[in-house]
């Protein structure tokens, strides 16, 4: 049996993308996911803490889709 497809089913669906910069804010990177908004900015506040720079939450919903 294979166990394709069994990671979507195992995980619960984090919908919110927390991005930080690598250089700007023009040229963000995924850093983590989270299921609420209020997770994602509350991880972030902590982030910022240690480690100063931009970061900014953002849905899936908002993603462009490809051509």
């Amino acid at each position: 049996m294979s166990n394709q497809g069994s990671a979507l089913t195992n995980s619960p669906h984090l919908p919110f993308h927390a991005y930080a910069n690598i250089g700007n804010e023009d040229n963000l990177i995924s850093i983590k996911r989270f299921a609420t908004k209020q997770e994602a900015e509350a991880w972030i506040g902590q982030l910022e803490i240690e480690r100063p720079g931009y970061y900014t939450v953002i849905h899936e919903s908002e993603f462009g889709t490809p051509p």
